[in-house]
């Protein structure tokens, strides 16, 4: 099984209050690292032209349960956070082969 490459283009689709579709558009810049699971890219939002840090899963990466039950408790307790020492969670969203979790960039980029 191929390593899926990561889109240059990442399509985030929302709902709003009057159940309309919104799409925002996430630019994948440069590679910043990798975790575990994850590869973390410099994302841009294509509307504001402002950065964060993009951690991207290969959904083939997460077949076991364990794993993507650590992945759903991971969103989970970063979006509940809220503090000026944790990395602020932005979104959640998936396309076609891979989760995507947009996050505040650091100034080190770490």
């Amino acid at each position: 099984d191929a390593k899926k490459e990561v889109p240059s283009l990442l399509f985030e689709v929302t709902y709003n209050e009057k159940g309309e579709e919104c799409v925002r558009k996430w630019i994948r810049g440069k590679f910043l690292g990798k975790g575990g699971f994850a590869e973390v890219y410099d994302v841009t939002n294509a509307e504001t032209g402002e950065h964060f840090a993009g951690k991207v899963i290969a959904k083939s990466s997460l077949v076991k349960k364990k794993a993507k039950d650590k992945l759903r408790m991971e969103i989970r307790v970063h979006k509940s956070l809220s503090h000026k020492n944790i990395v602020k969670f932005i979104s959640f969203f998936e396309v076609t082969d891979f989760y995507v979790i947009i996050l505040e960039l650091c100034a080190n980029k770490s």
